[in-house]
């Protein structure tokens, strides 16, 4: 077999042959000869020559290997957007806060009991005087002696005393078990018959202001005991020992329909009222003189409803204001189509267009307008007021002193404030006590209240009549009207 020797094994003897000796300078290259390197020559093998690579596959196949070799590639990262920087504040300095104390401890109160009211102090009789009156109070404590006894009270009868039944006797009876039993008709004649004769058979009358009035200077009531009655706050044309009770007032005034003038004309002053041209149609006066010259002499001068002292003028007539009327009722007669006397005629007049004005009595007007009828009351252009109280004939003291006491404590009863604005929730009239007024602003007066005399709103237009005087003059002016209206027959 030949023996191979490899270039490697050639260059290693080489480098054999060349590093071998010292480092002393290396000795002359022996002189071979032909036929030595010919014999060395023959002896290496001739190598094998190695095949030319191919440059390309093996680049290939590297890079195929190194693909191969490389990870799953990791998709690219989207990257997180990086928000705006937010501004930089300045920080306000905040104040350093109070130091909040500790709280008290929240102690549960022990409940006080309500306390159970302590009945009112009574004062005894002795103590009751016209200065400081009796209250409420005691006037009613006074009532239980009498329970089971009764009074007779003469009124009128008609609608005026079936309302005093409901606002005053049927509550009393109830609360205080006395009876009030009612008789009507105490006319003047039957009054001053009962004082002659001693046999007083009413306990108590109704009547008007100046009628009561004239019978007690006349001798003819018992003067009242201003300590049980208490009359410090009635009307000043009211104020007297011999009036008392649960009294009215009602006034006479000047109505229209209103369908002839509707809201859009309608009088609002009494020279309103006799303006003919403005207002046309005719008038009609009643039977009672006073309250027409009142009215004629108003609506020459409307401005005295403007002050307490103009109103107060025509309170009680001179000699010389009554002869002014008259010649105004002459100027006016030509726009005057009537007369009446009873309260139902003025509502009749206007319904049947007989006449478009009227006088009247405000409860009759009140009552219609209440039902629904076309009418109104002009009380802005003034309203004559009147007034009605209660009275004890003489004698009755005497004859039974417990009624004559009894009779008194019902009066004062019916006096009070809030008691005597009950009659205007059962008919079209007013109280005669002033504080009864803010009573009747309650909701139980809403349908009655703009027809009311005394109301808030039509009481500034009242002039309130002396009635006293006027019963002093009523009959010689009584003879000069009528003798006026006879001058219409002709």
């Amino acid at each position: 077999m030949m023996k191979i020797v490899s270039v490697a094994a050639v260059a290693w003897l080489v480098a054999l042959v060349g590093c071998s000796g010292t480092e002393e300078a290396p000795p002359p290259t022996p002189q071979v000869g032909a036929a030595a390197r010919t014999a060395v020559a023959e002896a290496i093998p001739t190598p094998t020559p190695l095949p030319t690579p191919d440059i390309n596959a093996t680049v290939q196949a590297g890079i195929q290997a190194t693909v191969a070799a490389q990870p799953t590639p990791i998709p690219p990262l989207t990257p997180t957007p990086i928000p705006a920087p937010t501004p930089v504040l300045t920080p306000i300095p905040l104040p350093t806060p109070t130091p909040i104390p500790t709280p008290t401890p929240v102690l549960t109160p022990t409940p006080i009991p309500t306390p159970t009211p302590e009945p009112p102090i009574l004062r005894p009789r002795s103590q009751w005087t016209p200065e400081n009156p009796a209250t409420r109070e005691e006037i009613e404590a006074e009532f239980e002696k009498y329970r089971g006894r009764s009074l007779v009270f003469s009124s009128w009868d008609n609608a005026y005393q079936a309302a005093q039944r409901r606002a005053y006797a049927v509550p009393f009876t109830e609360q205080f078990g006395i009876e009030i039993v009612y008789d009507s008709a105490p006319t003047l004649d039957r009054v001053r018959g009962m004082r002659d004769s001693g046999n007083i058979r009413w306990h108590i009358i109704d009547q008007g202001n100046g009628t009561l009035r004239n019978l007690g200077k006349s001798g003819y009531l018992e003067q009242l005991d201003l300590a049980i009655i208490d009359n410090r706050d009635f009307f000043e044309v009211v104020k007297s020992p011999y009036i008392g009770g649960g009294g009215i007032t009602w006034s006479e005034v000047w109505a229209y329909n209103t369908d002839v003038f509707p809201a859009d004309n309608q009088a609002h002053t009494m020279a309103d009222i006799y303006d003919t041209e403005k207002f046309p149609g005719r008038r009609a006066w009643s039977n009672y003189p006073y309250h027409e010259m009142v009215f004629v002499l108003l609506s020459k001068n409307p401005e005295l409803l403007d002050t307490h002292e103009g109103r107060a003028s025509l309170s009680a007539l001179t000699e010389e204001q009554v002869d002014r009327a008259f010649e105004i009722f002459e100027e006016y007669r030509g726009q005057v189509d009537g007369f009446w006397s009873t309260g139902s005629a003025c509502p009749e007049f206007l319904a049947s267009r007989r006449a478009s004005m009227c006088t009247a009595w405000s409860m009759r007007i009140q009552e219609r307008i209440m039902e629904g009828a076309p009418m109104k009351i002009c009380w802005e252009c003034g309203h004559v007021a009147n007034t009605e109280g209660w009275g004890i004939i003489k004698g009755l003291r005497q004859q039974d002193p417990q009624a004559f006491e009894l009779a008194q404590l019902y009066m004062a009863w019916t006096s009070f404030p809030e008691i005597n604005a009950r009659i205007a929730q059962f008919i079209p009239y007013g109280p005669i006590n002033t504080k009864s007024l803010p009573f009747l602003e309650g909701a139980e007066y809403e349908d009655v209240r703009d027809g009311l005399p005394s109301s808030t709103a039509n009481i500034p237009y009242a002039i309130f009549e002396d009635e006293a005087h006027t019963e002093e003059h009523k009959n010689g002016w009584r003879k000069r009207w009528i003798a006026f209206q006879r001058t219409f027959e002709n």
